[in-house]
Protein backbone atom coordinates (compact mmCIF):
# COMPACT_ATOMS: atom_id res chain seq x y z
CA UNK A 1 0.00 0.00 0.00
CA UNK A 2 3.13 2.43 0.38
CA UNK A 3 3.87 1.69 -2.89
CA UNK A 4 0.50 3.39 -4.17
CA UNK A 5 0.91 6.73 -1.53
CA UNK A 6 4.23 7.15 -3.14
CA UNK A 7 2.95 6.98 -6.65
CA UNK A 8 0.14 9.23 -5.83
CA UNK A 9 2.64 11.69 -4.27
CA UNK A 10 5.32 11.98 -6.95
CA UNK A 11 2.45 12.53 -9.58
CA UNK A 12 0.78 15.35 -7.94
CA UNK A 13 2.36 18.88 -9.24
CA UNK A 14 2.18 22.10 -7.40
CA UNK A 15 0.31 23.22 -9.99
CA UNK A 16 -2.05 20.87 -9.11
CA UNK A 17 -5.63 20.84 -6.70
CA UNK A 18 -7.25 18.16 -4.53
CA UNK A 19 -10.72 18.64 -3.19
CA UNK A 20 -11.80 17.01 -0.84
CA UNK A 21 -15.74 17.10 -0.36
CA UNK A 22 -18.24 15.84 2.80
CA UNK A 23 -21.40 15.50 2.12
CA UNK A 24 -23.09 18.92 0.28
CA UNK A 25 -22.18 21.15 2.89
CA UNK A 26 -18.29 21.16 3.33
CA UNK A 27 -15.33 21.09 1.07
CA UNK A 28 -11.64 21.58 1.06
CA UNK A 29 -9.31 22.86 -1.94
CA UNK A 30 -5.81 22.18 -1.76
CA UNK A 31 -3.79 24.35 -4.10
CA UNK A 32 -6.22 27.17 -4.23
CA UNK A 33 -4.14 30.12 -5.22
CA UNK A 34 -6.93 32.84 -4.25
CA UNK A 35 -10.83 33.67 -4.74
CA UNK A 36 -11.92 34.89 -8.04
CA UNK A 37 -15.51 35.06 -7.19
CA UNK A 38 -16.96 35.63 -4.05
CA UNK A 39 -20.79 35.44 -2.65
CA UNK A 40 -23.66 33.89 -1.29
CA UNK A 41 -24.59 32.07 -4.55
CA UNK A 42 -20.96 31.05 -5.74
CA UNK A 43 -17.43 30.92 -5.07
CA UNK A 44 -14.96 30.48 -7.87
CA UNK A 45 -11.24 29.75 -6.96
CA UNK A 46 -8.28 30.07 -9.24
CA UNK A 47 -6.24 26.64 -9.22
CA UNK A 48 -3.57 28.01 -11.39
CA UNK A 49 -4.31 27.54 -15.48
CA UNK A 50 -8.04 26.91 -14.40
CA UNK A 51 -10.53 27.81 -11.31
CA UNK A 52 -13.40 25.58 -9.60
CA UNK A 53 -16.08 27.32 -9.39
CA UNK A 54 -18.90 25.90 -6.12
CA UNK A 55 -22.51 26.90 -6.57
CA UNK A 56 -25.23 26.50 -4.04
CA UNK A 57 -27.27 28.47 -1.39
CA UNK A 58 -25.49 29.84 2.24
CA UNK A 59 -22.21 29.44 0.91
CA UNK A 60 -19.04 30.97 2.89
CA UNK A 61 -15.74 30.58 3.40
CA UNK A 62 -15.08 29.48 7.10
CA UNK A 63 -11.26 29.10 6.81
CA UNK A 64 -8.64 30.24 4.29
CA UNK A 65 -4.89 30.01 4.84
CA UNK A 66 -1.84 30.39 2.11
CA UNK A 67 -3.28 27.30 -0.39
CA UNK A 68 -6.24 26.26 0.84
CA UNK A 69 -9.61 27.05 1.55
CA UNK A 70 -12.78 25.68 3.14
CA UNK A 71 -15.92 26.24 1.59
CA UNK A 72 -19.23 25.84 3.52
CA UNK A 73 -22.86 25.90 2.74
CA UNK A 74 -25.28 24.39 0.46
CA UNK A 75 -23.35 23.07 -2.47
CA UNK A 76 -25.62 22.05 -5.29
CA UNK A 77 -22.62 21.69 -8.36
CA UNK A 78 -18.85 21.78 -8.44
CA UNK A 79 -17.86 22.92 -11.72
CA UNK A 80 -14.06 22.84 -13.09
CA UNK A 81 -13.58 25.64 -15.76
CA UNK A 82 -10.94 26.34 -18.42
CA UNK A 83 -7.84 28.73 -18.73
CA UNK A 84 -8.13 31.99 -16.37
CA UNK A 85 -7.34 35.41 -17.90
CA UNK A 86 -6.24 36.70 -14.23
Amino acid sequence: MEEKTGILTSAMSKDSVQISVSGRTLALVEGCLGVLEYSREAIRLSTGKSSVRFSGEALSISSMNKNSVVVSGKITNIAFLGANKC
